[in-house]
């Protein structure tokens, strides 16, 4: 299906970039071995420890890391997360903050996406609740653009949030959390964790796909309905403020006497 109907105009198909759920894994905290469809077929990311010809599934599995990367364009950088399927849950936290520092400070839009919600749209439907603090840190810290969350089956936009708090609907300096991972199954109904009511601009119990476009300095975000209809959007703009006009020098107040041509002043 992905083949035939995920191509572009010009004839490109589109990539495919996945992670690890639960259903993948099997459950949380899985061994590798688990999991040797998705490792060995899904090669988001690889390793070259043994000599090629010697390799085998089992190398793969053992080699491949669970958390990837994928440089969109030179102003933006998508991270694939594992987020606790496999690793424990701080290595992805740890794997961002690794990467952003040795390699993708200066890019502009920095994205992740993963299974396991920190701001999740159903409270009794989350794993793994100290995320919100050890990877929302590194979020923070990193000023991540866009977070991309699943496994609640539901739909939800946060305003921008930074330090578990709310700012002001158009500030990119926090991050907006977009999900919750509900495409060609039945949603469910949001039940959000009490006090929680305040991070949500939209919530509701709808299949959709988000469409997400970057340039340089913004950050484009289009929810569609299973009949195409766009029915929420959101714009991250990191436009520079333009410069106040600056005052002209100041002069001596004095008037200057202005000679013609023929003498007269």
């Amino acid at each position: 299906i992905w083949t035939k109907a995920a191509v572009t105009p010009a004839g490109v198909m589109i990539p495919f970039v996945g992670t690890y759920g639960n259903h993948e894994a099997g459950g949380w905290g899985m061994r590798r071995s688990n999991v040797p469809f998705y490792t060995y077929y899904f090669a988001q990311s690889s390793s070259y420890s043994s000599t090629p010809v010697e390799r085998t599934q089992a190398d793969v599995m053992a080699e491949r890391e669970t958390h990837h990367h994928h440089r969109v364009a030179d102003h933006t950088i998508f991270f694939a997360l594992d987020s606790g399927m496999l690793e424990v849950p701080d290595s992805g936290a740890a794997y961002v903050d690794r990467m952003v520092t040795q390699k993708f400070s200066s890019v502009a839009n920095k994205m992740a996406m993963y299974h396991m919600p920190i701001y999740s749209t159903v409270w009794w439907h989350v794993m793994f609740p100290e995320m919100r603090k050890i990877w929302g840190d590194v979020f923070d810290k990193h000023q991540i653009t866009l977070a991309a969350e699943n496994h609640v089956h539901a739909f939800k936009r946060t305003f921008p949030i930074r330090n578990q708090e709310v700012l002001p609907v158009g500030d990119a300096s926090g991050t907006v959390y977009i999900g919750d991972g509900a495409f060609g199954l039945k949603p469910r109904t949001p039940e959000l964790l009490d006090g929680d009511e305040k991070y949500f601009a939209n919530v509701g119990s709808y299949e959709h796909v988000w469409v997400v476009t970057a340039s340089p300095t913004t950050v484009q975000l289009s929810a569609l309905n299973e009949t195409g209809k766009e029915f929420d959007s959101y714009v991250i703009d990191r436009t520079p403020p333009e410069e106040p006009a600056r005052a002209p020098p100041a002069t001596d107040n004095i008037d200057e006497e202005y000679v013609g041509e023929d003498g007269s002043t």
